[in-house]
């Protein structure tokens, strides 16, 4: 948390000063000093007056809330009770006039909430849905070279069989592993959605990106992010060299420690000053300064007894000092003048009654002057409430945007237009500790089972010749269960006669809590419902509330989907956080990658041909890059795919498999390890084509066998039908010739069944060309 040390009012310094003055000690201190006093005055993203709520959103998410606020609501309805002592923290003692019986055994300390576990349930729900990093170059350069290898792909589609062709005749075996080639334009573009056409400076600043997270424990930093969303409403990150292996690093910042100047827009994204507290020892201060022991000493002096540091300071002191690093962006003008026949020369500001002016500018033919701005970013390192900066100047490990002309920020923040989801539910859980205490008092009050029992019916009970004390009586019935009593008159006034008491001489006393339980059990089903309403967290999404056995998956994935909408805001101010951080740390990674390679720290991590591709890419102007989350699969989506798998390994309809079983497992593994939707849809795609290719060539060739069967068939039937027919002609001939003119009807017989004859083997010649020709 920012120290809070007073100051003068102190006004932003001019953007309009000399380049060269703005490098020196008195412009970085004058800029710390108006950052510091901004958050004083309550004018930046964070306040001042946030903090109170931070600190107790924070600690009802936790459910770690004050059990003072129950102690004081307890005491404050109810009539003075008897005085007891009170040992405070000092180890004095007083009475407590204001109690209740009960106070001093009812557990007020371990608090009754169900908040953190929906904390956990919506990091949980949030975190499901991971995301994979695809960096996409969005400048001319990059969209010239991916239109060249979509037209190539053109070309391939176009001349497929060409290709096909040309193998069979150069004999050059098929590939197993057969590139997929898109079958029309739409599938073209819908390949390039997928993130087909990549060019290798992209996979390598991918593979840059997935490495700075990695080695920044990314998971860690998102669980604390949407801790940060849920509860108080707002997240920060920075993005960093680290100077101990020179690789970009994202870091989670605390809101109470980062100063940021307000902004209109969620994201911060016009915000143009930030600081961060940083609280380090005077020895390491030493270490990175030069300063004289009298020096030193001011400080420590400054800071003795404060913040757990010792009352005197001495030499051997190692205090605890705030350190305000601050950032903020400034434009860099800078004029230059040249004369005709001479150099260029440089033109200082003037100071003119301590108003810096800046150069005049000459435009003759004798002398022109020209301007230049840049957009610059500068830091220091402040220690807070006094005249020393640990280091101060220009910032030049930056990533520049040459789109906007823009600085890149080191510091992301977001902040939700909405109450948070803790905050919304305070009440409520409120109302649950109530309920559970005043549940609790009721137990601890409640008297348990007993007996009454009517004293004059157990005197003078004789047994075994011995008169028994009541005690005894007792102990016989809860031993034996056998119970004498003797009848006695019942008792009235003096003087009057004494009626028979007929009435039991021992009853039970049923103990219990009343009506305690049920009026606690239908409270906390109120409370509950109210909790889930004001955080819409779904009860079967938050494990509060098993699914009903007749509930169907309809009704089921409506619950998770109600809870996901009511998330979306934080899901969508995640999703920026690590968009933005992995588009910061692209442009780190660019900027810094160097010359060498065996030198460079990302050699070992990328491959040499990955740092030559974001080297080559680094040139001015540098590639532009747009990074895009990418959804691995959920759950939802992984039994689906896996479904899909086992179907696809099961067999299709001519009974033959598109995966095999060492392919199945291969998907296995993919979605175990979360590898994005996208690669594995376009690999399933792939395999699932090659079958479809396997089985039309299967279908082709059963096809042209069976029509050749068809064919066999038809020409037997031929043969059958010519071997019919002369067996009839000789038949009808030898009738023709017992009978009169036998000669002529036998010579015209016979020339009308030449006739058919020569017509069947003319049909039966054209069936085996057109056997032969297929």
């Amino acid at each position: 948390m920012i120290p809070v040390i007073k100051q003068a009012e102190y006004i932003r310094p001019s953007d309009h000063i000399d380049p060269k003055d703005k490098a020196l000690k008195p412009y970085s201190l004058d800029f710390s000093k108006f950052i510091y006093g901004n958050y004083l005055n309550g004018s930046t993203g964070v306040k001042i007056s946030d903090l109170g709520m931070i600190q107790r959103n924070r600690s009802y998410a936790e459910g770690r809330q004050s059990s003072d606020i129950y102690k004081k609501e307890f005491l404050s309805d109810v009539e003075e009770g008897p005085s007891f002592p009170v040992v405070a923290e000092d180890g004095t003692t007083s009475l407590n006039k204001k109690t209740r019986e009960g106070y001093l055994i009812v557990n007020f300390e371990d608090i009754f909430s169900p908040v953190p576990k929906f904390m956990m349930n919506i990091v949980s729900a949030i975190q499901s849905q991971s995301h994979g990093i695809e960096a996409v170059g969005e400048d001319e350069h990059s969209g010239t070279l991916r239109e060249e290898m979509k037209l190539k792909m053109l070309v391939k589609k176009d001349l497929k069989k060409t290709y096909e062709q040309v193998d069979k005749i150069m004999n050059i075996p098929t590939q197993d592993n057969e590139e997929i080639i898109p079958e029309s334009i739409d599938e073209l573009n819908l390949f390039e959605d997928m993130g087909m056409f990549k060019l290798s400076y992209e996979e390598a600043i991918e593979k840059g990106i997935k490495h700075t997270e990695y080695i920044s424990q990314q998971k860690e930093i998102e669980k604390k992010q949407i801790f940060d969303l849920a509860s108080i409403g707002m997240t920060a990150e920075i993005t960093f060299n680290d100077t101990d292996h020179g690789k970009v690093t994202n870091e989670w910042l605390d809101v109470v420690d980062l100063i940021i100047e307000d902004s209109k827009h969620n994201d911060f994204r016009d915000s143009t000053y930030f600081g961060v507290i940083k609280w380090r020892n005077l020895t390491d201060i030493m270490m990175d300064t030069d300063w004289t022991k009298e020096e030193y000493e001011e400080i420590g002096e400054q800071f003795q007894g404060e913040y757990g540091n010792e009352k005197i300071y001495s030499e051997k002191s190692n205090f605890r000092i705030p350190v305000l690093r601050c950032f903020w962006k400034t434009v860099d003008t800078e004029y230059h003048t040249q004369k005709k026949g001479s150099k260029v020369y440089y033109e200082k500001y003037r100071n003119i009654n301590g108003k810096v002016i800046p150069p005049k500018v000459h435009n003759s033919e004798n002398k022109k002057t020209t301007s230049t701005a840049m957009r610059s970013l500068y830091k220091t390192e402040w220690i807070i409430g006094t005249e020393y900066l640990i280091y101060h100047g220009k910032d030049f490990n930056i990533p520049f945007n040459y789109r906007t002309k823009d600085v890149e920020s080191p510091i992301h923040f977001y902040k939700l237009p909405v109450k948070p989801i803790v905050e919304s539910i305070i009440p409520v859980e409120d109302n649950i500790e109530f309920t559970y205490l005043r549940l609790q008092n009721a137990i601890i009050k409640s008297s348990p089972s007993g007996i009454k029992i009517e004293v004059g019916c157990l005197e003078n009970i004789t047994y075994g010749g011995k008169i028994l004390d009541p005690m005894d009586v007792i102990q016989l019935y809860s031993h034996t269960g056998n119970f004498l009593y003797r009848l006695q008159p019942s008792g009235g006034a003096p003087g009057t006669p004494k009626p028979m008491n007929s009435g039991k001489p021992i009853e039970e006393l049923r103990g219990g809590l009343g009506t305690a339980i049920t009026d606690a059990i239908q409270s906390m089903q109120f409370f509950y419902e109210q909790l889930f309403m004001l955080s819409g967290v779904d009860p079967v999404t938050s494990a509060q509330q098993a699914p009903q056995p007749g509930q169907g998956k309809a009704v089921t994935e409506m619950a998770i989907a109600a809870t996901s909408n009511t998330l979306k805001p934080i899901h969508s101010a995640y999703l920026w956080m690590r968009e933005k951080a992995a588009v910061c740390a692209a442009w780190k990674i660019q900027a810094g990658i160097g010359e060498g390679v065996d030198t460079n720290p990302y050699y070992k991590v990328i491959g040499a041909g990955s740092v030559m591709a974001l080297q080559a890419a680094g040139k001015y102007p540098p590639v532009e890059f747009g990074i895009k989350l990418i959804a691995k699969p959920n759950n939802f989506q992984k039994n689906e795919i896996l479904a899909t798998a086992r179907t696809m390994l099961a067999g299709g309809k001519n009974g033959n498999a598109a995966l095999t079983a060492s392919e199945y497992f291969f998907v296995v593994r993919c979605v175990t390890n979360d590898v994005s939707l996208k690669s594995i849809e376009m690999w399933l795609a792939k395999k699932e084509k090659e079958s479809m290719k396997r089985d039309k060539e299967i279908a082709d060739n059963t096809q042209r066998l069976m029509g050749e069967e068809a064919r066999k068939k038809d020409l037997e039937k031929h043969d059958q039908m010519i071997t019919e027919i002369d067996a009839k002609s000789t038949a009808k001939i030898n009738e023709i010739g017992a009978e009169e003119n036998k000669e002529l009807k036998i010579e015209k017989e016979k020339g009308r069944i030449l006739i058919e004859v020569e017509e069947l083997k003319h049909e039966n010649k054209l069936a085996e060309l057109q056997l032969s020709t297929n």
